[in-house]
C-alpha cells in the first residue's frame, strides 16, 4: 500500500481524502497532514486516522511515496524542493507555480537526484497527451482563453483593487503566460500547465469575465505545422472557493488511479 501526505487542509483536501478512500479502497494510505493552523490539521487528521504537522520536515520523515500539495502556489514555492529532495513524489494542485523557468528546473534537478518525480496534474482541462505530441513536432503555437464569472477573479493583484463590471462583458488580460499567473495567481493555473505541457513558453493568454456565468470554461488552441486543434472544457467552479474548481481534486484521484491501474490511459 503506497501511503500519501497532504499540505493543505481545505476543501480540495477534504474532496480528495473522501473519495480516495472510496475509488481506491486499500491501494493508498494517507499518513499525515499540514498545515499552517494546527486546529484546522488536527481536525482533518481525526477524520482520517493519521498524523497532523505544522511544518514540513517532520512530515517528510514518515516518508511518504507521495506529497500533494492543496495549499497554494506559495506552499509549492516554500516546500516543492524540499519533498522532492526527501525522494517523495510531488503531485502539486497550484501548478501555476511552475511559471517560473528558474523555479522549474530547480524541481526538475531535485527530482532527478532524488529519483522521485514531479507530477504535472491535468485538473480542470485535458488533452495533456495532445499537447505533448505536439511539442514533440516541435514549434507549437498555444492560445489559452479562461472564461470566468467576475466574482470569481476579484481580489486577482492584476486588478489593483479594480471590481469587475456585474452587468457588461470585459477583456482583463492579455499577455503571457508567466504575467497572466502573476496578475491572476488563483485563476490561470490550467494556463500554466497546457504552456509546460505543449513545451510552449511564448503561449499567450486572455481572460476574460463573463457576468451570470456559472462555469469556469477553458479554450485552448493548438497548431504546429502538421496539426490544429480547439479544445474547449467547462467546469463548476469550488462553491467554497470560486476562484478554484473541484476538478483539481478529482484529477489527483485519476492519476493515483492510473499509476495503480493494470490499463493505463495516456
Amino acid at each position: 500500500m503506497k501511503t500519501i501526505a497532504l499540505i493543505g487542509c481545505g476543501a480540495l483536501s477534504h474532496i480528495f481524502a473522501r473519495n480516495l478512500l472510496r475509488i481506491l479502497p486499500g491501494e493508498f494510505r494517507i499518513t499525515g497532514v499540514m498545515a499552517r493552523h494546527a486546529g484546522s490539521a488536527e481536525s482533518f487528521a481525526d477524520t482520517l486516522d493519521c498524523r497532523f504537522f505544522t511544518e514540513i520536515d517532520p512530515l517528510l520523515a514518515l516518508k511518504p511515496d507521495f506529497v500533494i500539495e492543496f495549499a497554494g502556489g506559495a506552499a509549492v514555492r516554500e516546500y516543492g524542493e524540499a519533498v522532492l529532495r526527501s525522494g517523495a513524489n510531488f503531485i502539486p494542485a497550484s501548478v501555476g507555480a511552475l511559471a517560473d523557468p528558474e523555479f522549474f528546473n530547480t524541481l526538475k534537478t531535485a527530482a532527478k537526484k532524488s529519483g522521485a518525480k514531479l507530477f504535472i496534474l491535468s485538473g480542470a482541462i485535458g488533452g495533456l497527451d495532445l499537447m505533448q505530441v505536439y511539442a514533440l513536432k516541435g514549434d507549437a503555437r498555444v492560445e489559452i482563453e479562461d472564461v470566468k464569472a467576475p466574482r470569481s477573479l476579484e481580489g486577482a493583484p492584476g486588478l489593483k483593487g479594480r471590481i469587475p463590471s456585474a452587468t457588461a462583458e470585459e477583456v482583463l488580460f492579455s499577455g503571457s503566460v508567466r504575467d497572466a499567473i502573476a496578475a491572476f495567481p488563483k485563476n490561470v493555473n490550467v494556463a500554466v500547465t497546457a504552456s509546460i505541457a505543449a513545451e510552449a513558453p511564448n503561449a499567450r493568454v486572455t481572460v476574460r469575465s463573463v457576468p451570470g456565468l456559472r462555469e469556469n470554461i477553458h479554450r485552448i488552441s493548438l497548431s504546429n505545422g502538421l496539426m490544429h486543434a480547439e479544445l474547449s472544457i467547462a467546469s463548476k467552479p469550488d462553491p467554497a472557493n470560486p476562484k478554484s474548481s473541484t476538478s483539481a481534486a478529482w484529477s489527483v484521484i485519476a492519476l493515483l488511479r492510473n499509476l495503480v491501474s493494470d490499463v493505463v490511459f495516456f
